[in-house]
């Protein structure tokens, strides 16, 4: 795991040259009518679990209170706020594009969407759910009878299933930008500052910022050329998790699809503008002072990577019963 090791300068041009350049990959549109009859089904009835407050043990927080598909996928807020108004430790990230993450949370605690989607679920400071009380509140509702009957052809509840199909649709929720299609070989498809953006950014952030996702698939350590400031340092990234030294400060690389849609950035919430987020990251993982033009072409390309989610995934399909 612990491939997120800081490394000079020198090094990771060294690393560049024997394993190649890593770089960002074009995804494009997921085509629902294409999908098969039972995967249909299973991402209908992840989208009405995702949009339910139900599930929750005071009836007030669902997956998408913190993960707004109409808001970028995130919630605006620096922190989660969970169940009975309790403030999460963390950022919460954008599920938009999340299908293509390696790891997930700050921390990479879990590394597939199945394994992530039931941790909110009973975390007593988000959803707060009771084991029982959700199988019981799934299994006597006709209308989710009927969607877990479609989707595994019966309707038995379990928390397996309800785990595979919130992960179906959250897979579903891809957003193609204008850099896919430029990648794709759409020359028009980037302006001039954009595309120097672009070249920036490949030659110096696609070493963590990598994939399809633009991220989401390693550790790195958050000061790596200069270190973190000392007044944000209060959580210590997946130190928290592991207890190991070696741990102190690394988190996972966020993703950067449709980031212009998400502040407040970093995992703590802490900067409110995208153009203050690409200096500090300049400064602290590259070891360089970007100059302004160097900034507002890299926001310019970040701003390029918004996309849009097929609209019928941006709602509530269903209002479960009372």
């Amino acid at each position: 795991m612990k491939n997120y090791k800081a490394l000079s300068g020198m090094a990771l041009m060294f690393l560049g040259a024997m394993s190649g350049c890593r770089a960002i990959e074009a995804i494009e549109p997921i085509d629902l009518s294409a999908l098969a009859e039972a995967e249909q089904a299973k991402v209908d009835l992840g989208q009405a679990l995702f949009f339910d407050p139900q599930l929750s043990s005071d009836g007030l927080v669902s997956c998408a209170s913190c993960h707004v598909p109409t808001q970028g996928g995130d919630d605006d807020k620096p922190v989660a706020v969970g169940v009975l108004g309790q403030m999460g430790p963390r950022n919460s990230p954008t599920v938009i594009n999340v299908g293509f993450k390696e790891l997930l949370f700050w921390d990479g605690r879990a590394s597939t969407l199945e394994e992530q989607a039931l941790m909110p679920l009973f975390a007593d400071n988000e959803m707060a759910a009771d084991e029982q009380t959700v199988l019981a509140y799934l299994g006597a509702d006709e209308r989710y009878q009927a969607l877990f009957a479609a989707a595994f052809k019966d309707d038995a509840v379990s928390l397996e299933r309800v785990a595979q199909a919130i992960a179906s649709y959250e897979r579903a929720l891809v957003a193609p930008s204008r850099v896919d299609s430029f990648l794709l070989g759409d020359e028009g498809a980037l302006n001039a500052s954009e595309q120097r953006g672009l070249d920036f950014f490949q030659g110096n952030c696609a070493f963590c910022h990598d994939g399809q996702g633009v991220g989401g698939r390693r550790f790195e350590v958050l000061g790596d050329q200069e270190p973190w400031p000392q007044d944000k340092r209060h959580d210590r990234g997946l130190f928290e998790l592991t207890g190991d030294p070696d741990d102190e400060m690394v988190f996972v690389v966020p993703q950067l699809r449709n980031v212009s849609r998400t502040a407040p950035y970093f995992h703590d919430g802490s900067v409110e503008t995208l153009a203050e987020a690409v200096e500090l990251m300049g400064r602290h993982q590259l070891g360089e002072e970007l100059t302004k033009s160097e900034i507002d072409d890299l926001v310019a390309f970040l701003e390029a990577l918004a996309g849009e989610v097929e609209p019928a995934l941006l709602q509530a399909p269903m209002q479960a019963a009372k």
